[in-house]
């Protein structure tokens, strides 16, 4: 990923953001959006979806991917968060084997416009 795409990244969603740096450098990301469960007045619970994970090829299979999920799942359940969701596409074999490592289920049922056709997977979490 160019620098300018992380910059920007970071500048949007800088609450909801967690970042790896090396030698002052940022070399990943994970970025994850809120999602409330309103019934009635109240929200019931809080889902969040993983909106985008990436690290740079070059620091690829240092563990970085693991360590920045890791931490974003702890905070989030330590916001009450009871699921975690995303969509990865299919053949992102090393994606789906890390977040599978981590609990994550293939939800075969689970359809829409983003998945129809266009080989993305819906994997969620649930601390339910």
């Amino acid at each position: 990923y160019e620098k300018k795409h992380l910059e920007t990244l970071y500048k949007l969603f800088r609450p909801l953001f967690f970042y790896a740096r090396q030698n002052n450098k940022m070399i990943g990301y994970c970025v994850y959006k809120l999602v409330p469960n309103l019934s009635g007045l109240r929200i019931r619970c809080m889902k969040a979806c993983l909106f985008s994970i990436a690290v740079l090829p070059s620091s690829r299979g240092s563990g970085v991917g693991k360590k920045l999920l890791q931490i974003t799942l702890d905070f989030l359940k330590a916001q009450n968060v009871v699921e975690v969701y995303l969509y990865v596409h299919s053949d992102n074999e090393s994606a789906v084997h890390l977040y599978q490592e981590f609990g994550f289920r293939v939800d075969p049922g689970k359809k829409d416009s983003l998945t129809v056709d266009r080989g993305i997977m819906y994997m969620s979490l649930n601390w339910r």
